[in-house]
């Protein structure tokens, strides 16, 4: 797991995770330029935060399986679903997630770790 949470660290990889997740905020949640790079900053910077702790108090040197891709991606998703949604309601109070705007949300980081961990190899 740790290869995986390495690679996301990469300046690359850090990069396109910002850029797919800001496309990704401001096409679902319909936020402007400014709030949309507070929200994304903010949720990728508090998971970078996380998978930097995760990665230095986790020493393995196996390579991912798929469980270590499942645990990566989900804990990811919930983590930056998470912070996305008390923005939100901080900006509109009653604000809920739409299926679809989750599904956007969580394949742009889906997508983000995968192609970290390839640029990362």
């Amino acid at each position: 797991m740790t290869w995986i949470l390495d690679s996301f660290q990469g300046p690359l990889a850090l990069s396109l995770i910002v850029f797919l997740d800001w496309w990704a905020v401001w096409f679902a949640l319909g936020r402007s330029f400014l709030p949309t790079i507070i929200m994304v900053l903010s949720a990728d910077g508090i998971l970078l935060l996380v998978a930097w702790g995760v990665s230095t108090l986790v020493e393995t040197g196996a390579d991912p399986g798929v469980l270590d891709w499942t645990l990566a991606i989900s804990g990811a998703i919930l983590l930056k679903a998470g912070i996305l949604r008390l923005w939100m309601l901080k900006l509109l109070p009653r604000w809920k997630w739409n299926r679809y705007d989750l599904v956007l949300v969580a394949g742009s980081t889906a997508l983000g770790l995968a192609l970290s961990a390839w640029t990362g190899s």
